[in-house]
């Protein structure tokens, strides 16, 4: 058969032919949740292997399973189908960083604008996947991803609490300290990052979605007021004044908007 297949390539390279890829369809040859599920951080794998395997799925996710995202009722896995799965985990406080990430990851396979196919939405033009990424991040919203987060984010700080309480580490190094458990490898900063990337990931992502005021509130409590160490209080305040490069008017110029960030500070700031 390969014989076969390499004359007929030789052929082909001789009469300045282009070769024919064949677009397989991997659901036929293994299950893509095979892949998910190594990829779950109660696997005692190394990190590594685990990452692979979730790179993998969104590849051939990305690749393979295109034509499956417009209709989620199929048979098949598709993009849907895993974004559910990482929230149920965030739901559950079950893989909570790798499935921020694998979020995030897949919501960038949804190419902007200018690399789409265009196609046309009321008045204004916009390509496919910019429109796809826009309609998941609204999903999210719907399924209350802002306070997912939070809500994690407290549970992680009171677990890094605890952990950082026996070890001996100078105070101004405790952030690259690894606080989340014995068998878990990443570091404070690193879960730090995660959880303030993803949150304006979202907002950057979204038209219409922000943050509470509840929400700030409550970052604030566990960044600020009940830091482990000033690694986020710092990463907080960043935030709080940062700017919304994505945003297309002046009332979306920083992450939080203006009522919000009015809010916070007459609120939070000048009674801090």
């Amino acid at each position: 058969m390969f014989a076969k297949r390499n004359e007929t390539e030789r052929e082909n390279n001789k009469a300045g032919k282009k070769p024919v890829f064949v677009n397989i369809d991997c659901a036929d040859y293994c299950s893509l949740h095979k892949f998910w599920e190594i990829g779950q951080e109660s696997n005692k794998i190394e990190r590594k292997t685990r990452e692979l395997a979730l790179t993998a799925l969104i590849e051939i996710l990305q690749q393979n399973c295109q034509l499956y995202d417009s209709r989620p009722l199929v048979n098949q896995p598709n993009k849907l189908t895993f974004i559910q799965l990482a929230l149920n985990n965030m739901a559950e406080s079950n893989s909570v960083f790798t499935s921020i990430e694998f979020l995030r990851k897949i919501l960038l396979t949804y190419k902007p604008d200018n690399q789409g196919q265009q196609v046309y939405r009321g008045p204004q033009q916009q390509s496919s996947d910019t429109i796809a990424r826009e309609e998941i991040v609204s999903r999210l919203l719907k399924e209350n991803i802002f306070q997912k987060v939070i809500s994690n984010i407290a549970l992680y700080q009171d677990f890094a609490r605890q952990n950082s309480k026996d070890l001996k580490v100078q105070k101004e190094k405790l952030h690259l300290a690894r606080l989340g458990g014995d068998e878990d490898d990443r570091t404070h900063q690193e879960y730090v990052d995660c959880f303030m990337n993803f949150l304006e990931f979202l907002i950057k992502n979204s038209r219409q979605g922000n943050l509470t005021f509840q929400h700030v509130s409550n970052l604030y409590e566990n960044f600020v007021l009940c830091r482990v160490t000033e690694y986020e209080e710092q990463q907080f305040f960043l935030f709080i004044a940062k700017e919304n490069e994505n945003s297309a008017t002046r009332e979306r110029r920083f992450m939080l908007n203006d009522k919000i960030r009015i809010e916070v500070f007459k609120n939070i700031m000048c009674n801090g």
